[in-house]
């Protein structure tokens, strides 16, 4: 395997066994598959996929942040995640006929209630199978976050920047509310990105099976001090936000090095395609999760728990993933092209 100039360009040449044809690194997409199958499970079952509560979605912006090797572009941001978001949101609008103000105050604000969910009387705002999209201006603020740390001129300017979204995290976590727009969590995922970036420095380590070993390990010990109570859509860090940033690293690391493992199996190849997809698979799962339910009551089905939810989780895909080809193939091309001469300032 040759790769070109340095691991900042990140080019693998000679077909490479972790690229395929398109020069997509497939382990990155396989993590990407893991990644979506855990959040179907968790909105399905949760208790099944527990143990990785704390990496799951951070893993999305460790694996963003891995394919990042540019100065971010927010106008390309916004297409790709904001108009998407607006679009999803839209269909699903559709699907459930729900146009209540609340619903409206829902998609402005993007977030899953108003309130910590431990408080009593919250005001739950994406009630409209639009729950998971809070996620698309989150990674949107997190960018335009690490955008700022890309701009700092030195290695000094950097650790400051990073110590000090730590610490903004923290101070905001005390906040009675959650913020709009993930604004209050945004700033540990922009660390996660750039985390992202600089695994890719020395992802080779990722193919050692010692070096996995002792990854798996130390998640496993450091999962018992984080907790299982990880839930960044609704602000909460488990035990503490001190020990959800390095749990969190390091079971994405433990994935991916999963991923560099399975890449040229079967398996890799089905976790490879959900990851090409994971987007509308992402945004489009809820109104499934809803039917699967109907269809479990019109038929009087009583299936055990694990039952229940793998087979949810494989009715899922196997409508989501038809849409999720469709809409790669046509509609995000027609938003890559949308001009972007009202973000001027962007």
């Amino acid at each position: 395997m040759q790769l070109v100039n340095s691991f900042d360009n990140l080019v693998l040449v000679n077909q490479s066994p972790f690229s395929n044809d398109e020069g997509r690194m497939a382990f990155i997409d396989i993590a990407k598959g893991i990644g979506i199958i855990i959040v179907l499970f968790s909105h399905v079952c949760g208790f099944m996929v527990k143990w990785a509560s704390p990496f799951f979605i951070p893993l999305f912006f460790v694996t963003s942040g891995f394919c990042t090797n540019h100065l971010v572009k927010i106008s390309q941001k916004v297409k790709k995640l904001i108009v998407p978001y607006f679009f999803f949101t839209l269909v699903l609008f559709l699907i459930y006929r729900s146009f209540r103000p609340v619903d409206f105050v829902g998609v402005f604000y993007s977030r899953w209630c108003l309130y910590p969910l431990d408080h009593n009387d919250n005001i739950f705002l994406l009630q409209s199978g639009n729950g998971p999209l809070w996620f698309l201006p989150a990674m949107f603020m997190s960018f335009y976050l690490y955008s700022f740390v890309q701009k700092c001129k030195s290695s000094i300017g950097v650790l400051l920047m990073l110590i000090s979204y730590v610490i903004i995290s923290y101070s905001l976590s005390f906040l009675p509310i959650l913020l709009p727009w993930s604004l209050d969590t945004a700033f540990l995922m922009a660390i996660f990105i750039y985390c992202g970036v600089k695994i890719r420095a020395s992802w080779l380590y990722l193919k050692n099976w010692c070096f996995l070993f002792g990854v798996c390990t130390t998640y496993i010990i450091l999962l018992n001090y984080c907790g299982y109570e990880v839930n960044l859509s609704v602000r909460q860090y488990g035990n503490s936000l001190f020990l959800l940033l390095p749990t969190a690293l390091v079971g994405s690391l433990l994935c991916l090095g999963f991923s560099c493992l399975i890449e040229k199996s079967v398996f890799g190849k089905f976790f490879s395609e959900l990851g090409r997809n994971s987007l509308p698979i992402f945004c489009l799962h809820m109104p499934f999760i809803s039917l699967w339910g109907y269809l479990m009551w019109v038929f009087q089905l009583n299936l055990s728990s694990i039952m229940n939810g793998i087979l949810c989780v494989l009715f899922i895909i196997a409508f989501t993933y038809p849409i999720a080809i469709l809409y790669n193939k046509f509609i995000s091309k027609f938003i890559n092209i949308l001009p972007t001469y009202f973000l001027p300032l962007l």
